[in-house]
């Protein structure tokens, strides 16, 4: 009689356990998929374009400023039709000085 409820108690710990993994994958995936590199940059038209999609992206333009080709990026998507905001992760500089290339 009392295997049943360990047995049930074993089950749930590792079906939670697994619902947590799960869900920091996904937060992972999340920040990957929001991180991009810059390509290049049109200031005229408040635009990057990002390495991963291959896309060019409204930026807000205070943003421009400071962005660079070869910088990596997190774009921080607007809401109600604003542009993106822009948040520099890594220089292009350090992104080449980086023991990872």
């Amino acid at each position: 009689m009392r295997l049943l409820p360990i047995g049930v108690a074993v089950a749930m710990m590792i079906t939670a356990a697994a619902s947590s993994a799960a869900t920091v994958e996904n937060l992972t995936d999340q920040v990957q998929r929001a991180r991009t590199k810059v390509v290049r940059v049109d200031r005229a038209a408040g635009k990057i374009l990002c390495a991963e999609s291959g896309r060019w992206v409204p930026v807000a333009r205070q943003d421009l400023d400071r962005v660079q080709p070869g910088d990596v990026v997190r774009l921080e998507r607007g809401s109600n039709g604003q542009p993106s905001r822009l948040v520099i992760v890594r220089t292009a500089a350090q992104e080449m000085a980086s023991p990872e290339n």
